[in-house]
């Protein structure tokens, strides 16, 4: 109770106020990030490479979609119980989340994103397609297997370490995001 008092107070905590940036910031280190990988783009696409570029990709979706750690869990086909994303051939993606923490209560959301995060996706879809990847994943790691959450989320603390100067992950960058929105 003395928790959800506090936090209704809609202040900052001690950990947030140390560890805090905008999400402008984090926008600028996609940008430092996607200079330093433009060339791998290019090249001939190789596992390693494919690793490297969905970082920029990752912290890309999250300046846009600050969801929990759920893009490892984003598949290319359309599924009946899991989440995928929706790829018209023209137009922009959507993001479709049926299994996520509150998907009992609140049921299926679909997410629509902005014509640049379409454009990204494609970008590493075209790259990613030239691997013979066994699985329908978004997201991989290393061996080219599905990526796990708990990677993601040690991936995106280095990422943010990396970039900002401060390690931090998801919970954080959505707290960021809903007060960069705050006025919407």
């Amino acid at each position: 109770n003395a928790y959800a008092e506090e936090r209704s107070k809609h202040l900052k905590s001690e950990t947030e106020k140390e560890k805090w940036t905008s999400i402008k910031e984090l926008k600028k280190a996609t940008r430092d990030l996607k200079r330093r990988i433009k060339h791998i783009l290019e090249a001939t696409p190789t596992l390693p490479n494919l690793y490297r570029i969905q970082f920029w990709l990752v912290l890309k979706m999250y300046t846009e979609v600050p969801v929990r750690n759920d893009f490892p869990t984003l598949e290319l086909k359309k599924s009946s119980n899991g989440n995928y994303i929706k790829m018209p051939p023209k137009g922009n993606f959507t993001l479709v989340f049926q299994k996520f923490k509150n998907s009992d209560k609140l049921g299926p959301r679909d997410i629509k994103l902005s014509r640049a995060l379409t454009m990204a996706i494609r970008k590493y879809l075209k790259y990613r397609n030239k691997l013979d990847l066994k699985h329908n994943h978004l997201i991989v790691n290393s061996q080219g297997k599905p990526l796990s959450k708990k990677a993601l989320s040690v991936i995106l603390n280095r990422l943010t370490k990396r970039f900002t100067g401060q390690s931090f992950g998801t919970r954080l960058i959505r707290v960021m995001k809903a007060t960069h929105e705050k006025k919407t």
